[in-house]
């Protein structure tokens, strides 16, 4: 995922769910300050969810479900199959002192990850 993202400041939707991604979650998406949905669904995520998630004041639904379970149906532009390893969890301290400062979220799944 390329950090630019984080230059769509006015970005309120974003729907990346099942489409192959693999790696870490860049920082500069908590530069998406009008961001209110974002679904990162099944896909080959790993690595830490970066504290500036919980920077993201107007996020009101976050699915970050079924990384875990990635079945490896991605392939390169060679036909190899990417296969990583698959886990999340959450950079410095717990969750519920970081969740608090989300207070429009109304939904997160988290469902099949490994934390």
């Amino acid at each position: 995922l390329p950090p630019e993202i984080g230059m769509l400041g006015s970005l309120e939707v974003l729907d990346l769910s099942s489409n192959c991604l693999f790696g870490t979650i860049p920082t500069e998406f908590g530069l998406l300050s009008n961001l209110m949905y974002l679904d990162f669904k099944d896909n080959g995520l790993s690595g830490y969810i970066p504290d500036s998630f919980f920077d993201l004041k107007s996020l009101v639904r976050l699915d970050l479900s079924y990384n875990a379970n990635y079945d490896s149906n991605c392939t390169g532009s060679n036909g190899e199959i990417f296969e990583v390893p698959i886990s999340f969890g959450i950079e410095g301290t717990i969750l519920e002192d970081k969740i608090e400062n989300l207070r429009y979220l109304m939904d997160i799944d988290l469902t099949d990850n490994y934390f």
